[in-house]
């Protein structure tokens, strides 16, 4: 049974006494610790939410609710259930990708580093060729080189102020090595030198990175098959059994399990997969 409006009403006052004791609760060890209110009243917040709401018999979005009206200050706010505390992010989803292209953000995420087996099919991870991934500024430049547009929007003083903004490598600096060996990886023609070739460019992002730090290695993937269709490799076909190590993650040079022998894929009730 639901409580009425003169139910929700009162719970609504002892969540909101519950709350202020929380947040009244973290003043002095935030004083102690050097914290400010706003930063007290996240962290007491974050710890006493669900025990509040669970000892008081209401959902957390109820909770988010009347924790939101405990505060005029339009920097307070919630949303699907969450509680936003402080002062928006100034990089909006939107415009994210546009600062770091533009050098005005010094730290992004990106998706899985999946290249190989040689990293010059897709080299942009190895390469800063192009502005997604690392030293945005000079990939830019670089993306730009044999083109019309390369001499033109070009600020030499400010070259954040170029049109796109960007700039040409520290002479004699890794982005500079790397992009001369990348070069000549194009023209030659010896598999193994060109390998050599790739192992000198990563040796550089040893020696003078990291350009860029993972987080995740290796991690489970999903892949689903129907039962009808056979001959789709088991995570433990493509384990140590048979020299493997199950598999790369998320490639986009070498999709999976694509490569692995769907020749001998083969469907039990072939009439039903006619189209």
């Amino acid at each position: 049974m639901k409580p009425g409006r003169a139910g929700w009403a009162r719970r609504g006052r002892l969540a909101a006494v519950a709350i202020a004791f929380a947040i009244a609760g973290s003043a002095a060890n935030a004083r102690a610790a050097g914290l400010t209110m706003e930063q007290a009243v996240s962290v007491a917040l974050q710890r006493n939410r669900d025990v509040i709401a669970a000892k008081l018999e209401i959902d957390a979005a109820t909770l988010d609710v009347v924790a939101a009206r405990l505060y005029p200050n339009p920097t307070f706010g919630y949303e699907l259930g969450n509680l936003v505390l402080g002062k928006p992010n100034p990089n909006t989803p939107t415009s994210y990708s546009d600062n770091w292209a533009a050098g005005k953000i010094l730290m992004t995420t990106a998706w899985e580093v999946g290249d190989g087996p040689n990293h010059l099919v897709y080299p942009q991870w190895l390469v800063p060729m192009e502005n997604s991934r690392w030293a945005p500024l000079e990939g830019t430049y670089y993306s730009l080189i044999g083109t019309p547009s390369a001499n033109t929007g070009v600020n030499a003083d400010d070259p954040y102020k170029s049109t796109p903004p960007r700039m040409a490598p520290e002479k004699g600096g890794p982005v500079e090595k790397i992009w001369n060996i990348y070069n000549q990886t194009k023209t030659e023609p010896d598999q193994m030198k060109r390998t050599q070739m790739v192992w000198d460019m990563i040796k550089i992002h040893v020696s003078d990175g990291p350009f860029f730090s993972g987080t995740t290695a290796n991690y489970p993937q999903l892949v689903l098959a129907k039962n009808d269709l056979k001959n789709v490799p088991t995570y433990d076909d493509l384990g140590p059994k048979n020299n493997y190590q199950h598999g790369f993650v998320n490639p986009w040079v070498i999709p999976s399990p694509a490569v692995y022998d769907p020749e001998t894929y083969y469907w039990t009730n072939p009439d039903q997969h006619n189209t």
